[in-house]
């Protein structure tokens, strides 16, 4: 079941990520550092299932996670 959500900044910024803010008001950081947020979130969480539009969250994920890619 689902009890929460997880914001991608939040838990980078709370994991000490220099994060910048554009002039449009977007959070932005490492671009290493963000496609492997998703991973470091479902390792903490122990999250089974990680399904998302973009395929670059994929190579980060340990065995544990199920990527499902939704184009």
């Amino acid at each position: 079941h689902f009890d929460g959500h997880i914001s991608v900044v939040d838990w980078l910024k709370g994991n000490d990520v220099s994060m910048h803010l554009n002039k449009n008001g977007s959070w932005y950081c490492d671009e290493s550092e963000w496609w492997a947020a998703k991973a470091g979130i479902c390792k903490e969480f122990d999250v089974d299932v990680l399904i998302d539009d973009s395929i670059k969250y994929k190579e980060h994920l340990d065995n544990k996670t199920l990527f499902v890619h939704i184009p």
